[in-house]
C-alpha cells in the first residue's frame, strides 16, 4: 500500500510531523507521541515522516513483543547505524553505553553504571549524529520495547533542547504500560465516514453501497481494518448476498483477517512465519540454521514474501505489520511453538546464551534446575549492563522453574530487588509477598524486610521503614555484621527524615555489637554519636562523630559521603558538611550515579542556604528537581522545593515562596517527612517577619510547635525568630523559652547557635547590657560563617543603636547589614536596612544591579562550571546535556551579562562571586566536579 493511501484523513497529524521535521532542520529539537488503537495508522505516519525527512538522517526501531525482556534490545536496534561515534562521547557515558549494548566493559568506577546514565550517553550520541544535518528518530510499538530502552529514550526526549533531533514515537493505546506525561501527543481516532469511503475506494475494494457503509460501521473507521477486512470477505459478502461477520473488536477483526490469509500458505511457509514471529531479531541466518533442524528450507519464506506478509532485506525478515507477527504467534498451538523455540535455542546455544535461555524458558512447562541456573546467570549479565527490568524477568522465570522452595524464594527476592532498582515498587512488593509464603531462611527473610524498608524509606512513609530495617539488621547480625550495620544506617536515615528518634538508643545498642576488629566497625560511631548527642553527652558525641567523619573521608560512594556530611551537620560544622556533600555531587557526576545526584544536590542546597549562597542554592535545588522529575523518583523533590521556598523567602518573593512551600508541605505531610515540612513552614514565617507581618510569623511558629509536639527541638530551634517576632510585636516573651534555648546553646557545639543565643539575650535586655550581648553575638557570628545570620544581627543591633541615638555606630552596623543583604541577594532585608539608614539621615541609593542574577538556574550552573575551567563538552557531561545545548545557553548568557567572549565571562563571574578577592570558593566546586 502506498503512503498516500494510508494517510487519508490524517492532514492534521501530518502537519504536526512537518513542524517537528522543520524544527530539526533549523537546529531545534522536539518530540511527539502518536497514540491510537491497533491499526489506527501510527506506522503509516512514521513512514510519512521518514519519506518527508529531506536531508535529516533517519534512525528507526520498533518494539517487538518477544524481545521485551531483552535489555536494551530496542536501543541497539535504533543506534546500530551510529555506534561508530561512541568514541567521541565522554568516557563514563561511552563506557555505560558500551556496557548496556554488550559492546565492551560494563562501565567505570566501583559499580556498574546506572541505567539512566545510559540515557545520557544516548543523548550525547544522538547529538553527535545530528551535528551535520540533523536527525530524526522513529520508534514504533513503544509498548513492546524493553523497559531499559523505553526509559532511556524517554529520558532523551525530555532532555532535548538544541541538538537538531526530532523524536517521533508510536504507542498502542490499549494496555500499554508506557507513560510519558511530558511528551506532546496526538491521539489517532477512526476515520470519518467520507474519509473511510475514500480509503476503501483507493484499495479497489468492489463493495456494494450498503456493504461499504456496513464495513465502515464495523471497523469504526480504523484504517488498517478498512484495508484488510474487504480481502477476507467472500464474493457473496462483498455483493451483499450474504451478511457480514458479527461485530468484533477491531484488533480481533484484523487478527482473523491476517490468519485467514496465512492459512492459504503452504505448511512450510506457515512454520517459518511462526519461527520468525518467535525470533524478534529477524536474523535470516539464524532462521535458516533453526529451520534445517525442522527439515524446512528457508526458501519457504518466498511464498509469504510474495503474499506481502513479510519483506526479506539485508539479511533480516520484517513483518508487514506488528499485528501480523502477534496474530501468528498467539494462534499457534503449543506443540508448534515448542518446536520452533527449541530449534531456535539449539541454533543459539554456543553463540548467545541469554537468547538461548529465553527460547528454552518460553516453552518450559515443568521445573528445570539447570535452565533456572542459566536464567539466573543471564540475569546477572543483564544487571551488570544496567538491565534491571530484564534481570527481574529472568529471575522471576528462574524461580518458576526452581523446584526447591528456599532457592525459589531467594530468586523471587532477587527479582524484587531488580524490579525495585528499575523503579517498580508495587511489583517488587508483590514478588516479596510470593517469596514470603515459601517460609524462607533467615538471610532471605532479612532481605525481604530490608527491601520493604527501602521502599517505605524512599517512596512512602519513612517512619514505617524503621522496624523493617531494624528487623533485617537483627536477622543477619551474626552471619554478616557489616551488612547488618548498613541496614542499621538505613534505619537511622529513616528516623532522621521522619523526625522520630525514639528508637535511636535501640539502634545504637545493635550497632555496638559489631566486632571491634571488623573493617567497618567505626561506621557504628555515627549511630552511637547521634544517640549520645540526643541523650546530652556532648563530649562523647563529638568523639564518636569526629571518628566517623575521619573514616568517611575515604568513602567513594555518594550516599556514604552523605553520611559523612550528616555527621558534620550534627556538629554544625557547615564547612565539613559542604565538603562531604560537594564531593558526593562530584562523584555522582563522574560515575553516573544519577539516582544519588538529586539528593546530593539537595543536600548542598540546604547548606548553601544556611551559608547565604542563595543563587547557588537555587541552582542546585532546581537541578535536583529537574533530575528527580526525569528519573521518576517518588518524593525526592520535597527537600528541593523547601529550599526554593527558603530562597524565595530571603528574596522577598512572596508568591514563589508560598507556592513552593505549600507544595513541599502537602507532599511532606503525605509521607510524614520532617525536614522539608519544617523548612517550608519556617520559610513562610521568615517571609512574614521580613515583610513586617509579625502576627502571621508568630502563627507560623505556633504551627511548627503544634505539628511536632513529640520533637521539642523544633520549637527550640525556632526560638530566635519567635523572640524577634514577639519583641517587634510588643508581645511578652516567655522566660522559660529563652532559658531553654540558652541551655541548648550551651549543649550544642555550634558557634552559630551560640551567636543566636547571644542575639536573643540582646533583644531581651536594655542599654549597655544589650549592646554587650550584640557585640558578643557578632564575634561568634564571625567564627560561625553564616553571613545572613550575621547581617540579621547587625540589622537588629543597628535598630537598637538608632533608638539609643548612637547614630554613628548605628550607621556602621546598618550599612554592613545592607551591603551583606545586597551581596547575597536578599533585597527585602536590604531595604529594611536602607529604611533605618534613611531614618538617621543617611543618603543611600538603590541596590546596584548584578547581571548574573538575570540568569536562569541552569544558565548559572553552566557559567559556574565554565568558570571552573571546563570545556563545553565537559560541562555537558556534568549536567547531562549535549554540547550543543550548552552552546545554546551560553549564547543567551552573553547578552544578559553584557559580555562578548568566554574569557570575559569567566573574569566577570569570578569577580561577582568574590573569588578575585578570596572571599569565596565558588569556582572550586566546579573544578572539583571535573572528571
Amino acid at each position: 500500500m502506498t503512503t498516500e493511501r494510508q494517510l487519508v484523513g490524517r492532514d492534521g497529524e501530518c502537519s504536526a510531523i512537518d513542524h517537528l521535521l522543520a524544527d530539526a532542520a533549523r537546529l531545534r529539537s522536539g518530540s511527539l507521541l502518536l497514540e491510537g488503537e491497533a491499526g489506527a495508522g501510527k506506522t503509516a505516519l512514521l513512514d510519512y515522516a521518514a519519506a518527508s525527512a529531506g536531508g535529516l538522517r533517519v534512525l528507526r526501531a520498533e518494539g517487538v513483543e518477544p524481545e521485551s525482556d531483552l535489555p536494551f534490545a530496542g536501543l541497539h536496534q535504533l543506534l546500530r547505524p551510529v555506534l561508530d561515534r561512541l568514541d567521541v562521547l565522554p568516557d563514563v557515558q561511552s563506557a555505560a553505553l558500551r556496557g548496556a549494548l554488550a559492546m565492551g566493559p560494563v562501565g567505570t568506577g566501583p559499580q556498574p553504571a546506572e541505567r539512566l546514565l545510559v540515557g545520557v550517553g544516548v543523548l550525547s550520541l544522538l547529538a553527535e549524529a545530528a551535528a551535520d544535518h540533523g536527525l530524526l528518530c522513529l520508534v514504533d510499538d513503544v509498548q513492546w520495547l524493553d523497559r531499559e530502552s523505553a526509559d532511556a529514550l524517554l529520558f532523551v526526549a525530555r532532555r532535548l533542547e538544541a541538538e537538531a533531533v526530532g523524536m517521533l514515537f508510536a504507542v498502542r493505546s490499549e494496555g500499554s504500560p508506557w507513560e510519558a506525561p511530558m511528551l506532546p501527543r496526538i491521539r489517532l481516532e477512526g476515520l470519518r465516514q467520507a474519509e473511510a469511503a475514500v480509503l476503501l475506494h483507493r484499495t479497489g475494494a468492489d463493495l456494494a453501497p450498503g456493504v461499504l457503509d456496513r464495513v465502515i460501521e464495523l471497523t469504526d473507521g480504523n484504517p488498517l481494518a478498512l484495508l484488510e477486512l474487504p480481502g477476507s470477505l467472500s464474493a457473496a459478502q462483498r455483493s451483499g448476498a450474504e451478511p457480514l461477520p458479527a461485530h468484533l473488536p477491531v484488533g480481533e477483526r484484523i487478527r482473523r483477517a491476517y490468519l485467514a490469509r496465512v492459512s492459504t500458505l503452504p505448511e512450510a511457509s506457515q512454520l517459518l512465519l511462526l519461527m520468525a514471529a518467535a525470533e524478534p531479531n529477524g536474523d535470516l541466518g539464524l532462521l535458516a540454521r533453526a529451520a534445517r533442524q525442522l527439515a524446512v528450507g528457508v526458501t519457504a519464506l518466498d511464498a509469504a514474501e510474495r503474499a506481502g506478509m513479510v519483506t526479506v532485506d539485508h539479511g533480516a525478515v520484517r513483518f508487514r505489520h506488528p499485528l501480523l507477527r502477534s496474530a501468528i504467534y498467539t494462534a499457534a498451538p503449543y506443540a508448534q511453538r515448542h518446536a520452533v523455540h527449541t530449534a531456535l535455542a539449539d541454533a543459539l546455544i554456543d553463540a548467545e546464551p541469554d537468547r538461548w535461555a529465553w527460547h528454552r524458558a518460553a516453552v518450559a512447562n515443568q521445573p528445570d534446575p539447570k535452565l533456572a541456573d542459566e536464567l539466573e546467570r543471564s540475569a546477572d549479565r543483564a544487571r551488570a549492563r544496567g538491565g534491571h527490568a530484564a534481570a527481574a524477568a529472568a529471575l522471576e522465570r528462574a524461580a518458576e522453574l526452581t523446584p526447591d522452595d528456599s532457592h525459589r524464594a531467594r530468586r523471587l527476592v532477587a527479582a524484587a530487588s531488580a524490579v525495585w532498582e528499575a523503579g517498580q515498587a508495587d511489583r517488587a512488593e508483590r514478588l516479596l509477598a510470593r517469596a514470603e509464603t515459601l517460609q524462607p531462611p533467615a538471610r532471605v527473610r532479612a532481605e525481604i524486610n530490608y527491601l520493604r524498608g527501602a521502599i517505605e524509606l524512599h517512596t512512602r512513609r519513612p517512619a514505617r521503614a524503621v522496624p523493617m530495617l531494624r528487623s533485617a539488621a537483627d536477622l543477619v547480625a551474626a552471619d554478616d555484621p557489616g551488612r547488618s550495620l548498613r541496614m542499621l544506617l538505613s534505619a537511622m536515615t529513616a528516623m532522621g527524615v521522619s523526625g522520630d528518634f525514639s528508637r535511636v538508643g535501640e539502634l545504637a545498642q545493635l550497632a555496638a555489637r559489631l566486632p571491634a576488629d571488623h573493617p567497618d566497625a567505626v561506621m557504628a560511631d555515627l549511630i552511637v554519636g547521634l544517640q549520645r548527642l540526643l541523650s546530652g553527652d556532648r563530649a562523647g558525641a563529638t568523639v564518636s562523630l569526629r571518628s566517623f567523619m575521619d573514616y568517611a573521608k575515604r568513602f567513594r560512594d555518594p550516599l556514604e559521603l552523605g553520611l559523612g556530611g550528616l555527621a558534620a551537620l550534627l556538629q554544625d560544622d557547615d564547612a565539613a558538611a559542604a565538603e562531604f556533600h560537594e564531593r558526593a555531587v562530584a562523584v555522582a557526576r563522574q560515575t553516573g550515579a544519577l539516582g544519588a545526584l538529586p539528593w546530593a544536590l539537595e543536600s548542598c542546597a540546604l547548606i548553601e542556604v544556611r551559608s547565604g549562597q542563595l543563587s547557588r542554592a537555587e541552582a542546585d535545588a532546581t537541578e535536583s528537581l529537574r533530575l528527580t522529575e526525569l528519573l521518576g523518583h517518588g518524593r525526592g523533590w520535597m527537600g528541593a522545593l523547601a529550599v526554593l521556598a527558603a530562597v524565595a523567602s530571603y528574596r522577598g518573593h512572596e508568591e514563589q515562596c508560598r507556592v513552593f512551600a505549600e507544595q513541599a508541605i502537602a507532599a511532606a505531610e503525605q509521607h510524614g517527612l520532617f525536614i522539608p515540612w519544617i523548612l517550608a513552614v519556617a520559610s513562610m514565617a521568615e517571609l512574614d517577619l521580613c515583610l513586617g507581618r509579625t502576627e502571621q510569623a508568630l502563627d507560623r511558629q505556633q504551627q511548627l510547635a503544634d505539628a511536632w509536639t513529640s520533637q521539642p527541638i523544633v520549637r527550640i530551634l525556632a526560638t530566635p525568630v519567635r523572640i524577634e517576632a514577639q519583641v517587634r510585636s510588643g508581645r511578652p516573651v516567655d522566660p522559660a523559652e529563652a532559658a531553654l534555648f540558652e541551655a541548648w546553646a550551651r549543649y550544642s557545639p555550634s558557634r552559630a547557635i551560640a551567636a543566636l543565643a547571644a542575639r536573643c539575650r540582646a533583644m531581651l535586655a536594655d542599654g549597655d547590657e544589650a549592646a554587650t550581648h550584640y557585640e558578643e553575638a557578632l564575634t561568634l557570628h564571625k567564627a560561625a560563617g553564616r553571613p545572613l545570620d550575621r547581617a540579621r544581627t547587625q540589622l537588629l543591633y543597628g535598630e537598637f543603636l538608632r533608638r539609643q541615638r548612637r547614630r554613628t555606630k548605628a550607621r556602621s552596623q546598618l550599612r554592613a547589614a545592607m551591603e551583606t543583604f545586597d551581596r547575597l541577594g536578599a533585597p527585602v532585608w536590604a531595604e529594611r536596612a536602607r529604611t533605618e539608614l534613611r531614618a538617621i539621615g543617611e543618603t543611600v541609593g538603590g541596590r546596584p544591579a548584578d547581571a548574573f542574577e538575570l540568569l536562569t538556574p541552569q544558565e548559572l550552573q553552566i557559567v559556574r562550571l565554565v568558570s571552573g575551567g571546563m570545556s563545553n563538552r565537559q560541562v555537558a557531561a556534568q549536567l547531562f546535556l549535549s554540547p550543543r545545548t550548552v552552546e545554546y545557553h551560553l549564547a543567551k548568557v552573553y547578552p544578559k551579562v553584557n559580555i562578548s567572549s568566554r574569557g570575559e565571562l569567566i573574569r566577570s563571574y569570578l569577580v561577582a562571586a568574590g573569588v578575585a578577592t578570596g572571599s569565596s570558593t565558588d569556582s572550586g566546586r566546579a573544578v572539583a566536579s571535573t572528571p
